[in-house]
């Protein structure tokens, strides 16, 4: 059966949203260098919930804000132990369209940082590819969280909408590259070629570059050498609870 919105917000009111935390791994010394926070529903019944299930009825019924709050607050709080463990990561977030339109999104965000002693540099707000950068609300919204000092970074680069435009205008500091270049590169020489081409020029204009979907050794393999890159995928970990990201980033079991 379709998941209803008040049982997405008896949930959310129940406690029973959390983030789960998939490590980024810096290709050239295979050390956890920081993470993206991934929503997860634990449904009393349903056990575990995949974002796909629920966030369109979600997003429709205008209830993302309310789960992007859980995601900041629980974030922050891993950030906070973190610290206080001498451990240090950054943490992405994807930020929806409702979020960015709201004036003080940035400011309130930023408070909650100076409250927990979280520098606003550690975390990274994901930039979906699908929204337009004609909407003024959204493209102010983006240029606030850089003004308070957050780190831009566009998700699913490549593959959507006007992917050049958006690192023209905005202050992007981070692109992720989509699993399609990489799945592409292994399938001809001109998906390698374009790969490659790509990576390079995003590190020409000074982006840190994650690469996603790297799921097996032969992925791993074949980008071997790009030292500069951070990696993500279920070959190293999936999402996981903040207490089990703390253990791994303490114990850097990737690490060469």
């Amino acid at each position: 059966m379709p998941i209803s919105a008040n049982e997405i917000l008896d949930g959310i009111n129940g406690g029973q949203f959390v983030p789960y935390f998939q490590p980024k791994i810096q290709n050239g010394t295979k050390k956890i260098t920081g993470s993206e926070a991934l929503i997860r529903w634990r449904h009393p019944q349903k056990g575990i919930l995949l974002p796909k299930l629920f966030l369109p009825t979600a997003k429709k019924n205008r209830l993302l804000p309310l789960i992007s709050n859980i995601v900041i607050d629980e974030s922050l709080n891993l950030l906070s132990i973190l610290k206080d463990r001498n451990l240090s990561a950054t943490i992405a977030i994807n930020i929806d369209e409702c979020n960015l339109a709201s004036s003080d999104f940035a400011v309130v965000v930023k408070e909650k940082c100076q409250q927990k002693k979280i520098d606003t540099s550690m975390i990274y707000f994901e930039i979906s590819e699908t929204f337009t950068l004609d909407d003024e609300k959204l493209f102010s919204g983006v240029l606030s969280l850089y003004k308070e000092g957050f780190n831009l970074s566009v998700d699913d680069f490549g593959t959507k909408l006007s992917t050049i435009q958006r690192l023209i205008e905005l202050p992007i500091r981070e692109v992720k590259f989509d699993k399609f270049f990489l799945v592409e590169s292994k399938k001809s020489e001109k998906g390698k070629f374009l790969f490659h081409e790509l990576l390079q020029m995003i590190r020409s204009i000074n982006c840190a570059i994650v690469i996603e979907g790297v799921e097996t050794r032969d992925h791993l393999e074949s980008i071997s050498h790009l030292d500069f890159c951070q990696l993500q995928g279920f070959y190293f970990s999936p999402g996981v609870e903040g207490k089990a990201f703390s253990k791994l980033l303490g114990e850097q079991p990737f690490a060469s």
